[in-house]
């Protein structure tokens, strides 16, 4: 075959690959926003199938298409015209980008499918985190299982087995006790780097909990997000945990930061009045020898009884001051962003820490990452190399 055609053949390829990465995201997208309704409530996922919450209608499959039905249909139900959220369109469309995006950056690689199950366990845990304050285990424990498996399948093309061929350089040479570990197989060796990571970042966060426990003599970090740090660690690497730690803290500061300044700025307090009028006396009872009366919000005060005198109503003013109430938000989102980021990027950290330690690139982390199909910016040599 010309190089011309086949370079046109792959570059076809690449874009067929890309547009049903998106439409597969979509999906995956529209499955995430059962997953995050249902299992919060400790509901099936299965039974029953999609139907309207306001009439209890089926929906039809031409009615869920991801993205475009709620387009299509405005976000309302065809038979009773209840209004949906649109989250729902919000989190297939965000599922779908994401799933573009990663395919772009990596091509159709062993691990892509690992990093896209990654990235809608994120998602998942992010919108059940916002909306009840939970990471389900099905997610953080679910997800530790998973990415133990996949550094197992992967090896050194897994983005822990990659991370520890730069572990080696860093520690094992200076390192007697665990030199051993190079003679494992790779699979094994990424493994076990698995295990000891998610270690690590337990550890890790579970510290950074009982900090907080002793500084502010509250809970600083719940349990679903020790979890999911431990889960993180075992897909990511121990020294990738680092900087979605830092990344993290600095997104949740920088956020919070800006939430509290624009409700300084454009913000208002709610207020509810709320009047009680107490029902007038119908008989002589002990209750009846005094009288609230009331003049003010804030002051109210007890006189004898008079002659005829029907109570007051008592007023109240409640004022919720949303800005005191910001610190609440979770923190599993700001960990879901910085691992998002990380995952993302693994590659140009790793890179970047090779050369700012001025270490050498090992042929075993080019060597393991294989392409099936590339990026569509990279050329068709990648393939002929294989």
């Amino acid at each position: 075959m010309p190089p011309m055609e086949y370079e046109q053949d792959i570059a076809d390829l690449g874009w067929y690959f890309a547009s049903l990465s998106f439409i597969l995201g979509a999906i995956v997208g529209s499955f995430l926003n059962v997953c995050i309704y249902r299992v919060p409530a400790k509901r099936s996922i299965v039974k029953p199938g999609s139907h309207c919450y306001q009439c209890g209608s089926h929906v039809a499959w031409y009615d869920n298409v991801p993205i475009v039905s709620y387009l299509v249909l405005r976000g309302h139900c065809r038979h009773c015209g209840a209004g949906f959220s649109s989250r729902y369109m919000w989190i297939e469309l965000l599922t779908a980008i994401l799933f573009l995006v990663f395919y772009l950056k990596f091509g159709l690689i062993w691990a892509l499918p690992f990093h896209l199950i990654v990235v809608s366990l994120l998602i998942f845990g992010t919108f059940t985190d916002i909306d009840h304050y939970i990471i389900a285990d099905s997610v953080t424990l679910g997800g530790l299982v998973f990415a133990l498996g996949a550094a197992a399948f992967l090896g050194f093309r897994g983005v822990v087995g990659q991370e520890w061929l730069l572990a080696q350089e860093l520690y094992l040479q200076t390192d007697p006790f665990l030199s051993p570990a190079r003679a494992l197989p790779p699979h094994w060796q990424a493994f076990a780097w698995s295990v000891a990571s998610a270690g690590l970042g337990w550890g890790l966060l579970w510290g950074v909990a009982l900090l907080g426990r002793l500084l502010f003599r509250k809970e600083a970090m719940g349990g679903g997000d020790i979890k999911l740090f431990a889960f993180l660690g075992a897909y990511l690497g121990a020294l990738n945990c680092l900087w979605v730690l830092f990344l993290s803290a600095m997104v949740g500061s920088v956020l919070g930061i800006s939430l509290l300044i624009a409700h300084r700025l454009v913000g208002r307090e709610e207020t509810e009045i709320i009047e009680l009028r107490p029902e007038p006396p119908t008989g002589n009872s002990p209750s009846d020898d005094t009288e609230i009366t009331t003049t003010s919000a804030e002051q109210t005060e007890f006189s004898p009884k008079q002659d005829q005198a029907v109570p007051s109503a008592l007023t109240l003013k409640v004022v919720r001051n949303t800005a005191q109430q910001l610190h609440h938000f979770p923190y599993g989102p700001y960990i879901a962003l910085a691992a998002l980021v990380v995952l993302f990027f693994h590659q140009e950290i790793n890179r970047h820490t090779r050369e700012y330690l001025l270490l050498p690139l090992q042929p075993e982390a080019v060597s393991h990452i294989s392409h099936i199909v590339p990026p569509l910016s990279s050329t068709p040599t990648i393939l002929r190399g294989e």
